[in-house]
């Protein structure tokens, strides 16, 4: 009988020791030449930060082992993305919520709560109170359809303008918003391409182009708006490579151009959207120039365009120093 230690490096138990002394129990095959051994084995920690599988084996030829349904980083990533839809899913219906409610509904301790609670903050996504948590804005949206109605005229030059830059067979990422909806309204001549979008009615409305691959980003929808924020579109579009190019509508830009949106969960999502694609472009009508508001989005110069129907004022030359000016 031959004792073996294995240093443990790729894998993580559920519930890690964490002191000299301390174990936890896995499940393990350990795989020899001749035989396959099931055991239950102890996790043992050695006060340094490292963790050691013990166990004893009759052939050391070829030793190979793996854990039982290992709880990896990529599981714990999951874990941590649907908890952090379910809390910005609940303050977009509560507005406010405490820890202890917060425990009870994701079934987990208190300090895993804070600790989610304190990284969401620093995201921008909401803002930690003693005792819970609330949204960041407490203004209620417009709703898509009261916008749908102002500047009608001007949102469809800008979105005709917008649509002549694109190739038949590029692959878009369409933000949110009327005027990206409008976008949407003249792509259904494209011959072939494909769309990623976080707005229901830009997804609604493609859907029924033929021509056009659609898809979708899943995340927690807006009620108001029909823009879909949270964890799996700002990591959807992260990992984006294929996106050649990209539109987003925004709340205000301001005279440095810097671009906001009302909303900082919305404003996160349209962040990594926007930077997913190699051609970078925002839209916006004449009524949000030289304000600010709520959440930064991106600068001008960090785009290839601004794409507006003009009525810039003082603002163009200012705008023109940062990014290419495109009147529709």
């Amino acid at each position: 009988m031959i004792h073996k230690q294995l240093f443990l490096k790729k894998y993580r138990c559920a519930k890690k020791p964490e002191k000299t002394g301390d174990y936890a129990k896995i499940s393990c095959y350990i795989f020899t030449k001749t035989e396959v051994i099931f055991r239950q084995i102890n996790l043992c920690a050695d006060g340094s930060g490292r963790f050691w599988l013990n166990f004893l084996f009759t052939n050391p030829e070829k030793l190979c082992y793996s854990l039982e349904n290992p709880v990896t980083k990529e599981d714990d990533a999951m874990k941590i993305q649907r908890r952090e839809q379910k809390i910005i899913s609940l303050l977009e219906t509560r507005r406010e919520i405490s820890v202890n409610e917060l425990s009870a509904i994701l079934d987990c301790s208190l300090s895993t709560i804070r600790k989610h609670l304190a990284v969401m903050e620093e995201e921008g996504l909401l803002i930690r109170t003693y005792g819970g948590a609330r949204v960041i804005d407490r203004t209620i949206d417009e709703s898509f359809d009261s916008k749908m109605h102002k500047g009608i005229h001007e949102k469809r030059r800008i979105a005709e303008k917008a649509k002549s830059l694109i190739p038949s067979g590029a692959t878009v990422a369409l933000g949110s918003g009327t005027t990206v909806y409008n976008l949407s309204n003249c792509m259904d001549d494209l011959s072939a391409g494909v769309v990623y979008t976080n707005s229901m009615q830009v997804a609604v409305y493609l859907s029924n182009c033929p021509k056009l691959e659609m898809h979708v980003i899943s995340g927690i929808v807006r009620g108001r708006t029909g823009t879909i924020i949270g964890s799996e579109v700002t990591e959807f579009f992260r990992e984006s490579k294929n996106i050649d190019y990209a539109f987003i509508g925004c709340d205000a830009i301001d005279s440095n151009g810097d671009i906001f949106n009302d909303n900082l969960a919305v404003a996160a999502a349209e962040r990594t959207l926007l930077f997913s694609a190699k051609n970078k472009f925002i839209l916006c009508d004449s009524s949000k120039f030289g304000k600010r508001s709520t959440a930064r989005i991106a600068n001008l110069r960090e785009c290839s365009g601004l794409i507006t129907s003009g009525n810039l004022g003082s603002l163009l030359d200012i705008y023109r120093n940062l990014t290419k000016v495109i009147i529709g």
